[in-house]
């Protein structure tokens, strides 16, 4: 088991590094796997947006499931890098993914990559009460984006550390 998250609608929803996502509706699981549409079986995490979607997460991309069909997302939509990480859907509506080649952002059917963090983004990303979003990075400490733009702290600005520990089996 990787990761465990309960949906909008009461569902228990189970990931794992070999047999795709199971979910659980208080009765019986019900298991998805490439035959359903995920990519890849290795699903290192979820996390569901406002809408209600779920996004899976693998090294091959993200699938965001409608409820009745997978929708998956590489480098080819968008997505700087194709292993994923932190996610958030802020107040202003914008999902942001961290990614092994850097930070994006959704815009409806595809990802942008945002030129202002292009490091590797292993890390949570978290909205503050003032609306600021707040990125951790691998090597550069965190950053904040507050609406305009994007703002860097590291070691020289106090920061007790600025690099996250993460090994990347490919580097």
């Amino acid at each position: 088991v990787e990761q465990l998250l309960e949906d909008k609608a009461g569902n228990l929803w189970v990931t794992s590094l070999c047999c795709g996502a199971s979910r659980f509706d208080g009765e019986s699981f019900q298991t998805f796997t490439t035959s359903d549409g995920l990519p890849d079986n290795w699903v290192t995490g979820m996390y569901e947006d406002r809408d209600g979607g779920l996004w899976f997460k693998m090294g091959d991309g993200l699938s965001r499931y409608d409820g009745s069909t997978f929708r998956t997302f590489t480098t080819q939509d968008g997505l700087p890098g194709n292993k994923t990480d932190g996610m958030l859907h802020d107040h202003r509506g914008t999902l942001w993914v961290g990614t092994n080649r850097g930070l994006a952002r959704f815009e409806g059917e595809r990802f942008t990559a945002v030129a202002e963090l292009s490091g590797p983004m292993w890390g949570r990303i978290e909205e503050d009460d003032a609306g600021n979003v707040w990125f951790g990075t691998k090597t550069d400490g965190v950053a904040r984006y507050d609406g305009r733009r994007f703002t860097t702290f590291s070691n020289e600005d106090g920061l007790a550390g600025a690099r996250f520990k993460y090994h990347d089996p490919d580097g």
